[in-house]
């Protein structure tokens, strides 16, 4: 975790924004037999999500692009989900990091990563 908390300010964000809710993130790993989480992405973050050839989409973030891929068959499928959740995601994003308990926890991040 405190690897991952190290990385820039953007991590600490998403992980304030874990601890108020589960809503809005995805999990994903490298591959399909990679069960543990390569990552986590706070969907209200993405700014557009783009196909690219028959199996590929990109999620394009302030801090960067993101490739995936997906079987042909199921990469439209992926693309409306995730941005069908982006949308919900986007829509609630305000109240979440507004709100006293998220401003709490990043700041308790914050102070923890500079005593360790």
């Amino acid at each position: 975790m405190k690897t991952y908390l190290h990385k820039d300010n953007h991590s600490k964000t998403t992980a304030a924004y874990a601890l108020q809710t589960g809503k809005g993130l995805w999990f994903y790993s490298k591959d399909e037999a990679n069960k543990v989480p390569h990552g986590v992405i706070k969907l209200a973050d993405v700014t557009e999500v783009t196909e690219t050839g028959t199996s590929k989409f990109v999620l394009k973030l302030s801090t960067g692009d993101l490739h995936f891929e997906a079987p042909a068959t199921e990469r439209d499928s992926w693309v409306f989900t995730l941005k069908t959740k982006i949308a919900e995601a986007k829509a609630s994003a305000e109240e979440v990091t507004e709100s006293d308990a998220y401003k709490a926890a990043l700041e308790k991040l914050c102070k923890f990563l500079h005593v360790t």
